[in-house]
């Protein structure tokens, strides 16, 4: 029988390779400038009367992506702080730092596979030297994962790795039995340079001290782990670590508590034997609402007060880190990187959070009102600009807006913060909860300001189902219905008719349990060409000239980055010639290669190649030299910038330590790729499930290709 005639011209690169039927196409697609077919398999699209928060929200997708780094096949994939790999970063450039951000951030895509990889790097790989290099909140980032993605199973197999996590920092002797709190010293927070370390003799270093920070980030990993250990019915240390929260939020409200400024303080660890507050006010004072420690009464409530008034913390482009009166705001601010005073994403991040949870979750508000968080989130919207077009740095000045910690070809894009969350969980209030038994229910707690008529995200991930929830007051935004509705799986499963947003709505949705995603090349095979740390054993990237600039080594190093600055790709030297070529050999000779990606560069010199060929080393008794590798199938027929351009490669028939892509029809200034991909060690399920039916079905186009098998 004939195979039909088919191309992949308007198949993804991006699998499965079957469109999921429930998708729904109510709003405009989530896109940013690169990877338009990444955005539309992993990110939930949104829409508001606001553009430029849906453009923000959009961009800080594209820095989710540009920070998605493939390490080496045995480890897998991270999220990285920075682009470029620091000399204090962790293997393959991991920095835990924002591990808690990246992973509420990331939680949000349609397939979380990519968060596991990197949860596994830090608790049981490469990155677990350094998991307590910076103070981080493992434990209540893996439960509020399972919070969205609905995947109980990884949260349980995690939960020794995040009590032996929990328990290191009293290893790392910071740990303080009589007061029972933790100490830590400002840097390892991430905060260099704060108010309280100028006090010191060591303004980079110094300042350790008892802060809202490190002891929070424990009390909130204990009650992670405790949910995490009933639900494993392990009661033993789900008591324990119940009790362990507690007693941290006793001595957090004990000792860091200032009932007089009523606000959280530092508290100096050295040379302070009445355990005074430090003399001022820092933004570090909101976290404990981030993880609802706080109680709700009228006095916490108070603290709120400082952050809207502009003389202790407001910016109109963000929140100051520390109140503006005192003796060291802002002092040598002009240098990096000060934590006393200038506005940090990081930070915002965190009040944001805290605020969200204070407005939903307390009933005592004092100073602020549902309309204070989209004040802030404006504000924080508003400065992730530069020069007209969205971006994020490290730290801004927060009365003028302007980028003041932005070394060139370091920070650009910096991912130390979050975005998404703040909207999809703190704006549009969605905040799924797990019951004794770990059942989810989704609950919608919305603070988007009474004055819209609508908003909407679709084609969002629970439990791997895809939820849209629209909001249109009239119904005639959207044609749907009037009021908010609902759809799972394409199927509406919920309608409210109302003029007015409920401040809290409890969503019936249809009975679901956790749905794994689908098998894809990006959870079940394995890059076998990265090699980022240039070990010697691993895959070696040979190129037939290279730009000194632009070394070969930049395209198997596995990140995927299309920006001109920051600098990450392979440019061939000019006037070298129309052809040009890439090899990679690899550790042992390739049997089962399924796909090989390529990234290609351009701007305003570096064009595209007209063509392009995938190559194997026959190196056999008759036969020496270069061949096309057999039954080739492009996703795209002709070279295409800031896409995904895949090549299926068929399986079985040839075999060889040695590949090639070579690229014809090159300009005189050369050919740019920022990343090659060879995908191969597949489990055995994607292999048989997805790779048979995507090639047999999709790929085939003539009677030639009837005995064709992947």
């Amino acid at each position: 029988m004939a195979w039909s005639p088919t191309t992949f011209s308007n198949a993804s690169p991006y699998e499965p390779a079957h469109p999921i039927s429930w998708n729904t196409h109510f709003l405009p697609p989530a896109k940013d400038q690169f990877d338009s077919l990444w955005f539309d398999a992993y990110v939930p699209s949104i829409d508001c009367p606001d553009k430029n928060l849906v453009e923000i929200y959009n961009y800080r997708w594209s820095v989710v992506r540009r920070h998605i780094a493939y390490t080496v096949p045995s480890v897998g994939y991270i999220l990285t702080e920075f682009v470029k790999v620091t000399d204090y970063a962790g293997a393959y450039g991991g920095i835990v730092a924002a591990t808690g951000h990246h992973i509420y951030e990331a939680r949000w895509l349609r397939d979380t596979s990519v968060l596991e990889s990197y949860i596994n790097y830090w608790l049981k790989g490469p990155g677990k030297p350094l998991v307590r290099m910076y103070s981080v909140w493992m434990a209540d980032a893996v439960w509020q994962k399972y919070l969205i993605d609905g995947n109980l199973e990884f949260a349980k197999e995690m939960l020794p790795n995040l009590i032996e996590q929990w328990h290191g920092w009293e290893k790392d002797g910071k740990w303080n039995q009589d007061l029972g709190l933790y100490w830590q010293v400002p840097v390892f927070d991430a905060m260099e340079y704060t108010i309280g370390s100028y006090q010191t003799s060591d303004p980079y270093h110094g300042g350790d001290g008892y802060r809202p920070t490190l002891s929070v980030y424990q009390h909130a990993d204990a009650l992670a782990i405790a949910r995490i250990a009933n639900l494993a019915n392990d009661k033993p240390t789900s008591e324990s670590f119940t009790k362990r929260a507690y007693s941290l939020k006793s001595s957090t409200l004990t000792h860091l508590w200032n009932s007089t400024q009523h606000h959280f303080f530092h508290v100096m660890k050295e040379n302070n034997p009445t355990l005074s507050h430090l003399d001022g006010k820092e933004e570090i004072g909101y976290t404990p609402w981030y993880f609802n420690l706080p109680p709700d009464t009228s006095e916490y409530a108070e603290s709120w007060s400082y952050l809207f008034n502009k003389s202790i913390f407001w910016g109109d482009y963000g929140p100051a880190t520390a109140q503006k009166d005192h003796r060291f705001f802002y002092y040598e601010a002009d240098t990096c990187c000060r934590w006393n005073g200038p506005s940090w994403p990081f930070s915002t991040s965190i009040t944001l959070t805290a605020l969200a949870n204070f407005l939903v979750n307390y009933e005592n508000h004092g100073y602020v009102t549902r309309e204070s968080y989209y004040k802030l989130l404006d504000v924080y919207t508003r400065s992730q600009y530069k020069d007209g077009k969205p971006y994020v740095a490290e730290a801004l000045n927060g009365y003028t807006g302007r980028w003041i910690y932005d070394n060139w070809n370091w920070s650009e894009h910096y991912f130390h913060s979050s975005y998404v969350d703040l909207v999809l969980g703190g704006l549009f209030g969605i905040r799924p909860v797990a019951d004794v038994e770990g059942r989810l229910s989704l609950e919608l707690k919305p603070l988007v300001p009474e004055s819209w008529d609508f908003y909407g995200v679709e084609n969002l991930n629970f439990q791997g189902d895809l939820i849209a929830i629209l909001w249109d007051r009239f119904g005639n935004k959207y044609n749907l219905c009037k009021g908010l509705c609902i759809f799972q799986n394409g199927q509406q499963v919920f309608h409210l008719a109302t003029q007015n947003l409920p401040a809290h709505i409890q969503v019936s949705l249809s009975p679901s349990s956790y749905k794994p995603p689908l098998k894809t090349i990006y959870n079940s095979c394995k890059n076998l060409a990265s090699n980022p740390q240039r070990v010697p054993s691993l895959t070696k990237s040979t190129a037939s000239s290279a730009d000194p600039s632009h070394p070969v080594t930049e395209v198997n190093d596995g990140v995927i980055l299309h920006d001109a600055i920051p600098s990450n790709r392979w440019i061939s030297a000019p006037n070298t010639g129309d052809s040009q070529w890439i090899d990679f050999e690899f550790p042992s000779s390739l049997k089962n290669v399924v796909a090989v990606d390529l990234h290609f560069y351009t701007d305003s010199h570096i064009s595209l190649p007209k063509d392009y060929d995938v190559l194997y080393w026959v190196d056999g008794w008759w036969t020496k030299g270069w061949k096309s590798v057999p039954g080739q199938r492009r996703v795209f027929d002709a070279p295409i910038d800031g896409e995904l351009n895949r090549v299926w490669v068929q399986r079985g028939g040839w075999e060889s330590p040695k590949l090639r892509v070579l690229l014809s029809g090159v300009s005189e200034f050369g050919v740019g790729i920022t990343e090659i991909e060879v995908w191969g060690d597949c489990d055995d399920g994607y292999v048989r499930k997805v790779v048979s039916d995507a090639q047999v079905q999709l790929v085939a186009q003539s009677d030639e290709d009837k005995e064709f098998q992947p």
